[in-house]
């Protein structure tokens, strides 16, 4: 039970904290701290995925552009414009 509070109030204070680390700082394995996670301390998991950042120029031009689609999209509908197209369904 002290294993149980102890990863809790990492989490708690850290929740960025991985899982890997607090096996090896309370000296169990990996196995039983996602044990604890999960049937424990009800909770999930996710792996920290790094995302792309976009400049401020970039988001401004991103904006732009795509208003600039919507505005053309919405003007004049061309039968040209192809969204979705199942190759199977032509033949």
């Amino acid at each position: 039970m002290a294993l149980v509070n102890s990863v809790w109030m990492k989490i708690k204070h850290d929740p960025h904290h991985s899982m890997q680390k607090m096996a090896k700082e309370a000296s169990v394995s990996e196995g039983t701290i996602r044990n604890i996670v999960k049937k424990d301390l009800g909770l999930k998991s996710q792996a920290v995925q790094p995302v792309q950042s976009l400049t401020t120029a970039q988001r401004a031009k991103r904006l732009k552009r795509s208003k600039a689609l919507i505005n053309r999209l919405k003007s004049k509908p061309s039968s040209k414009v192809v969204i979705f197209r199942n190759e199977k369904s032509q033949s």
